[in-house]
């Protein structure tokens, strides 16, 4: 674990409801907007937890506990879309007071399991496994229905900007 403040990141996961201790923390360094790390949890018995915790870059999203609110509405509709379906949708754990992130010195956190086999890019050289990525959830992926967006909270001035470019690659 090193150059990793232990101490900060037990802190952090002492805010939602979890047993044991750090046991593994190493940071996900793929990415460029928010400081990821991947940590081990030891219960005092039974296996291991596998977690993704990370802190959400507030000078990029000022307003992150509105990007935690945008992010459980779309998850709690894919879920209610769901039942007939087998997707898997990442939700953010609550933390013991309810809240969709903690706050730690001033600074947001929030946390989920992590996915096994999961794989990141911080670079894609080739426009087809974009596509590849993308187009399965936009056009036939029946877990991507459309979703209310009048529930959503405006992260930034331009959110409403941002939905409406991508409208002409949406299905609906």
């Amino acid at each position: 674990m090193n150059n990793i403040n232990v101490d900060l990141l037990t802190q952090v996961i002492g805010h939602y409801p979890l047993q044991g201790t750090i046991k593994e923390a190493s940071p996900c360094v793929n990415g460029h907007i928010n400081d990821t790390y991947r940590l081990s949890l030891a219960p005092e018995s039974g296996p291991n937890q596998e977690l993704i915790l990370q802190r959400i870059n507030d000078h990029v999203f000022a307003e992150p506990e509105k990007v935690m609110h945008n992010i459980q509405e779309i998850a709690a509709h894919l879920r209610q879309k769901n039942s007939a379906y087998d997707c898997d949708i990442i939700s953010f754990m609550p933390t013991k007071d309810g809240r969709s992130c903690a706050v730690v010195n001033e600074q947001y956190w929030r946390l989920c399991h992590y996915v096994p086999n999961s794989v990141t890019y911080d670079f894609v050289d080739d426009s087809s496994l974009l596509y590849s990525a993308a187009m399965p959830s936009a056009s036939s992926n029946p877990c991507w229905p459309i979703c209310p967006w009048t529930a959503f909270k405006k992260p930034f001035p331009t959110f409403t900007t941002h939905v409406n470019a991508w409208a002409p690659f949406l299905p609906w």
